[in-house]
């Protein structure tokens, strides 16, 4: 019986040792499990910080390679400009203003809004609108209607080219005045005797600022026009 219970007792202590043994290694499995799955829960976070920063990266990368791309248009749009207004003085007629002679008489007037001036004839009266500074045939005695034959106003793109699709027989022109290149063209106007002429002023840079358009009358000619527009001095 003694024997017995003394086998009883080691087989107890064993697995009470057993026990103890296997507590220690299933802790340590649980701090192990638990650093592990720290250092997963690490790793994602600096993947995910690193993925962040790449699109961080990327997005600005592309942000600058997107403004290069402008910035070598706009370049690119200089040049063609430069070019085209160097092709275009090349073949400009230069206007020359008339002789003392011829501008006798002639009135000088101006548009404020347009920084514009130039001289008129004697026969010939100005009038500032809401949109354009208006050159038209003076009163008569004789009660002749008063006819507009030359208008300026703020240089438009839509505006040019609905005015120049009636435009017939078109023909382009371009001329130069003091630092300016006045270029367009000149044709026949639907159901409108006479020559009609669209043109647009170009200063240094070929940038457009102002846009004429000027019809001969009976009473003014080409000739006439053209010496109007000679004696066309800008404020910038």
């Amino acid at each position: 019986m003694r024997r017995t219970l003394s086998v009883l007792f080691w087989i107890l202590l064993g697995a009470l040792s057993t026990s103890a043994g296997l507590g220690y290694f299933l802790m340590e499995a649980n701090h192990d499990r638990a650093r592990l799955g720290q250092e997963a829960a690490d790793a994602r976070a600096e993947l995910a910080q690193t993925k962040t920063a790449n699109e961080t990266l990327a997005a600005e990368a592309n942000k600058k390679v997107q403004e290069a791309a402008a910035e070598v248009a706009r370049a690119q749009q200089i040049l063609q400009r430069s070019l085209e207004e160097n092709r275009l003085i090349a073949s400009a007629v230069p206007l020359v203003k008339p002789d003392a002679k011829t501008l006798k008489g002639w009135a000088e007037v101006a548009s404020i809004p347009l920084g514009v001036s130039l001289r008129v004839p004697k026969t010939a009266q100005s009038q500032q609108t809401d949109r354009a500074f208006v050159i038209q045939t003076a009163p008569s005695k004789h009660s002749a209607p008063v006819e507009q034959w030359l208008t300026i106003s703020p240089y438009q793109a839509t505006v040019e080219e609905e005015l120049r699709r009636s435009l017939q027989n078109a023909e382009t022109v371009v001329y130069k005045v003091a630092d300016r290149v006045i270029v367009g063209t000149k044709g026949t106007w639907s159901s409108v005797s006479g020559t009609t002429y669209l043109i647009r002023v170009q200063k240094p840079g070929g940038v457009a600022t102002h846009l004429i358009w000027a019809k001969t009358l009976p009473g003014v000619d080409e000739t006439q026009i053209l010496q109007t527009l000679a004696t066309f001095s800008f404020a910038s």
